[in-house]
């Protein structure tokens, strides 16, 4: 019993897998698409409060506002890191996200027109640990969790509003400015990589941004899924 027990551990440790120790900097570009979930959906209440603030609201009463917004766009990344062994490496990186814009539009019942053009610009940099788990010495898994730290620029043109009712008096009400908001916020990801020499990376990457953004914009405050493919080079 016991040579049987011993002959199965000897086999066993020759037939299991044993993957090539991975270590050292490496430096990397990804690119992909950013999908926003809440961005811009009170813009329109943003634009109503912007009005009745400057006392305007009576001309307000029974406006739809519709909105076109930007809900996905592009998105890239450049980064790098340094692996400690086959299972962690610590990763820093700088994201850029492609500008986003929302025009808004409203008729209201008292014959007054409202259009309000949103432009906003965000980028952010990065510290996350990566968990990996090899399955062959080419393929493996990966995960990461770690903190965004991002500025968020917006542009806002006018508000305009015009008496189509009586053009004898025409109104114009218009506001414009510029603001800056910073943050940080959590990231986490899941992905896969394939090495395809002892320098060269590919990956396919999916990162859940939390709580980015402003609620006193109106970009508001909202989560950001970005999905990405990578080339990294190994040292």
């Amino acid at each position: 019993m016991r040579k049987t027990v011993l002959a199965i551990a000897i086999v066993s440790t020759f037939t299991s897998p044993v993957f090539a120790e991975k270590s050292g900097y490496y430096l990397g570009f990804s690119a992909g698409q950013a999908d926003y979930d809440d961005a811009y959906d009170k813009h329109g209440n943003f634009a109503i409060n912007a009005i009745t603030t400057n006392g305007l609201e009576n001309s307000y009463n029974g406006s739809t506002f519709n909105t076109s917004s930007t809900d996905k766009d592009g998105i890239y990344k450049l980064f790098g890191g340094y692996r400690f062994n086959n299972y962690l490496a610590l990763e820093a990186e700088y994201t850029k996200f492609s500008d986003t814009r929302s025009n808004l539009s409203a008729n209201s019942n008292d014959g007054y027109r409202t259009t309000n053009n949103v432009d906003n610009e965000l980028e952010g940099f990065g510290l996350k640990a990566i968990g990996l788990y090899p399955i062959t010495d080419s393929f493996e898994l990966k995960a990461s969790a770690g903190l965004l730290r991002w500025k968020l620029d917006e542009k806002s043109n006018a508000i305009r509003e015009v008496n189509l009712s009586d053009t004898s008096e025409i109104t114009t009400f218009r506001q414009g400015y510029n603001s800056t908001e910073r943050g940080t916020s959590i990231t986490v990801g899941l992905g896969a990589n394939y090495n395809i020499n002892d320098h060269f990376t590919v990956g396919l990457n999916w990162e859940r941004i939390n709580d980015v953004g402003e609620k006193r914009f109106a970009f508001g405050e909202t989560d950001i899924d970005t999905y990405t493919a990578s080339l990294q080079y190994n040292f």
